[in-house]
């Protein structure tokens, strides 16, 4: 008979304060008014149709009004009761219209009176867009069953993400829709394979081998990610492509799997292929082979180009992984077979000290109760972490992701399993306040830019310095536009930064106050405020790289008398960013 275990474990948690991102509640509140209401209706701004079941957003400006969300009925009406008086943001939201550059629909503004309903709100949804059109072969036929994938055009150091998928039918036609308004760049695949008139005389040990197949394009007509050309979809637009496919020579790609020192497997893994200057930030696949039980493996149909090949298998614990990386160039012949090993994944210990933290001793090991059947509980120490350290791809590393690890909160020390040579950007969260890295040694060498080069076979120990107390820094609002009352979320973008979620949120401010906060490391940091609608005042990667192109870096340094003017964007201000670049204009 099974045992059911029951873990139960106490924790001391310690409580913060926490700063809301969308309103300002801070402040003694005004005596209670009688509430109010809202009513109106969601149309298509482009057909001035009712938009049926729709959400409506409706956030409040302060007072501890929060968030309510309701949806309009099938005339498109809707309604809100209960509502402290005061000024609304007014937003409406459907999968089928997507904002632009990913952002929320803009919304309206509308002021709730005590005691009073406000009637009549008119909220629009922007249309989406789409994108359709035919790919024919290099004689003008129509080609069926090729795959489109349409992607997000690189921006900045956001990249390229898939963004929608749509296949040509019989007569070469295709359409994607809804398509949000941004900047896109479209990709045909037809794996069709070529010539079929030797068909039979191809046919051998290893099977079919096609010797020609259809060259991927890229949008219009160009056989390079990089040469590819973006476009713009507005809202409303039905954007018309045409691909003309031309016939490309295709091969072979063979080889066997070995196994390095250290490695071993019970599942067989799978090997990828993909692109070396491949535009989409995920690295999507070209092909995909399976290993036989003979540890052979073969792709086919592999166009002429530049590849990386990589493979993994885990058969349970982040620290069993084995991975393979290969380089692989491809030519109009079949290459020699490969011979690609699989090796061991690392672990990376290190330490972190804090030289500026309190004498007092470290915190003895809580306990934890744990209790099996009948026996009652067992006493099990249990030493709490004070931080976590992570690993970031910062480059072209296996697709494992980040890595972490726990800190150990009476020595620092901490482990983190699963690392494949490549590299890494360090990052530290502190579980007990503020907390920045000061200095970076992987073995005996300083990090640059908080990356490390983890290297085969010759793991470092990974040792960090924290800084003291992040300097306290004046922000004050320059030159805000519109309504004093408005709150303006106040926004920093690291200059040196990777992939995707960097920003920082350093606080809430309105026209005429400063803030203070000590929320940011020293470092170069881009600073804007964005007015408080906008669902609350969500951005986006593709928006941040907008706005850091409109203002100059700052340096925050160690001192704690820095005052800093940030530069404000009304919701007016991000349209016009958004409809420029949209339409293939930098400002």
């Amino acid at each position: 008979m099974r045992r059911l275990l029951l873990c139960i474990a106490t924790f001391a948690l310690a409580a913060g304060a926490q700063q809301n991102q969308f309103f300002n509640t801070t402040g003694t509140q005004a005596a209670a008014q009688p509430a109010g209401s809202l009513s109106g209706r969601v149309v298509d701004s482009a057909t001035n149709e009712p938009a049926r079941e729709v959400q409506v957003l409706i956030f409040g400006s302060g007072g501890g009004a929060g968030t309510r969300t309701v949806s309009t009925d099938a005339s498109g009406q809707f309604s809100v009761d209960e509502l402290p008086p005061g000024q609304y943001y007014l937003q409406a939201a459907h999968q089928n219209y997507p904002g632009p550059l990913g952002l929320p629909q803009t919304g309206v503004f509308a002021e709730v009176l005590p005691a009073k309903e406000t009637k009549g709100v008119t909220v629009t949804l922007s249309p989406p867009g789409a994108v359709s059109g035919r790919v024919l072969d290099d004689g003008g036929e129509p080609l069926s069953n090729c795959n489109l994938m349409l992607m997000h055009a690189p921006l900045g150091r956001s990249p390229g993400q898939p963004a929608g998928f749509a296949q040509s039918n019989d007569k070469g036609a295709f359409r994607m829709a809804p398509v949000g308004p941004d900047r896109y760049i479209l990709q045909a695949n037809c794996p069709e394979d070529l010539p079929v008139e030797n068909l039979l005389s191809m046919v051998g040990p290893e099977g079919f081998d096609p010797r020609e197949s259809w060259q991927t394009g890229y949008f219009p007509d160009n056989p390079a990610a990089g040469g590819g050309a973006s476009f713009g979809v507005t809202a409303g637009a039905d954007v018309k492509v045409e691909f003309h496919m031309k016939p490309v020579a295709v091969t072979s790609l063979t080889g066997v799997i070995t196994a390095a020192p250290g490695a071993s497997w019970k599942n067989q893994p799978m090997l990828q292929l993909a692109i070396a200057d491949s535009i989409v930030g995920s690295q999507q696949p070209a092909a995909v082979a399976m290993v036989q039980p003979s540890n052979s493996f073969r792709f086919t149909m592999v166009q002429p180009g530049n590849y990386r090949l990589f493979g993994m298998t885990q058969d349970g614990a982040p620290e069993q992984a084995n991975v393979a990386e290969a380089a692989v160039s491809v030519g109009s012949a079949p290459p020699p077979p490969m011979t690609v090993q699989f090796r061991p994944s690392m672990t990376i210990s290190g330490k972190v000290e804090d030289p500026h933290a309190s004498s007092a001793p470290a915190s003895a090991p809580l306990t934890l109760n744990v209790f099996s059947g009948l026996r009652g509980p067992k006493a099990t120490p249990f030493t709490p972490a004070k931080g976590s350290v992570m690993l970031m791809p910062a480059g072209p590393n296996l697709p494992l992701g980040q890595k972490a690890g726990q800190v150990n909160a009476q020595d620092g020390a901490f482990q983190i399993q699963g690392v494949t040579p490549g590299r890494w950007r360090v990052r530290y969260q502190s579980y007990q306040g503020p907390g920045w890295m000061e200095t970076i040694h992987y073995g005996d060498t300083p990090a640059e830019n908080q990356q490390i080069e983890v290297v085969e076979g010759a793991p470092g120990t990974l040792s960090i310095v924290l800084g003291g107390s992040p300097p306290t820094v004046k922000y004050e609002l320059k030159d805000p536009p519109g309504d004093a009352k408005k709150y303006w979320m106040i926004q920093a973008l690291p200059v040196a930064r990777e992939g995707s979620g960097n920003q920082a949120y350093v606080g809430n401010s309105t026209p005429g106050h400063s803030i203070t906060a000590n929320s940011l490391a020293p470092g170069r940091y881009h600073f804007f405020a964005l007015e408080q609608s906008n669902g609350g005042g969500m951005v986006n990667d593709r928006l941040l790289e907008l706005l850091s192109r409109q203002v100059e870096p700052v340096e925050i340094t160690a001192s704690n008398d820095q005052a800093i003017a940030v530069k404000c964007f009304s919701v007016a201000d991000v349209q016009k960013m958004a409809a420029n670049y949209i339409a293939g204009e930098e400002r």
